[in-house]
């Protein structure tokens, strides 16, 4: 997995701690390449995002491209979209796992191709997120993979792609 600027901008708001109940954090870059800035509202004993709630244009989701570019810390979309839908628009993901013996989290997005065959090549995970310049949703990518070897599809066949980040903590 890369992670993409976006998500290490998007992380590093979660652990930073809130001295007021609003904070805004660092600028993401939108996948129509807009500036924005995210805001966290917290208190002394929690915080949250305006991020995912998976309902109409928020949530969390997946989109996979044939795309080939070596992917870049600076990627903001998917590369080459598929021509036919729904292959080449975002999905929405499914509920996402959490392993706490693997310290491994997962989120998996399946689409069904009704327009085309092809191979992807790459996967973009991407969120809706609330963004205080204009108070809407913007598509947010905090990850782009190249998949290697190509994963062949025909029409009415799932793809099933999934995203794990493995958690490492060291203790001495």
């Amino acid at each position: 997995m890369t992670m993409l600027d976006n998500f290490g901008e998007f992380l590093k708001g979660h652990f930073t701690i809130l001295s007021t109940g609003v904070r805004d954090t660092a600028f993401v870059i939108t996948t129509n390449g807009t500036s924005r800035t995210l805001r966290i509202y917290g208190t002394s004993s929690n915080f949250v995002w305006n991020d995912t709630n998976a309902v109409g244009s928020q949530g969390d989701f997946g989109q996979v491209g044939k795309g080939t570019t070596p992917v870049t810390r600076q990627d903001i979309n998917i590369e080459t979209p598929f021509p036919d839908a729904p292959e080449n628009s975002k999905q929405v993901s499914l509920a996402g796992g959490y392993n706490s013996g693997l310290g491994k989290v997962t989120v998996q997005t399946d689409i069904t191709p009704t327009g085309g065959a092809g191979a992807v090549t790459e996967f973009c995970k991407i969120n809706n997120m609330s963004v205080i310049q204009t108070n809407t949703y913007e598509i947010i990518a905090l990850t782009r993979d190249l998949v290697s070897p190509p994963a062949s599809f025909i029409v009415g066949e799932a793809i099933s792609a999934s995203l794990e980040i493995l958690i490492w903590i060291f203790n001495h």
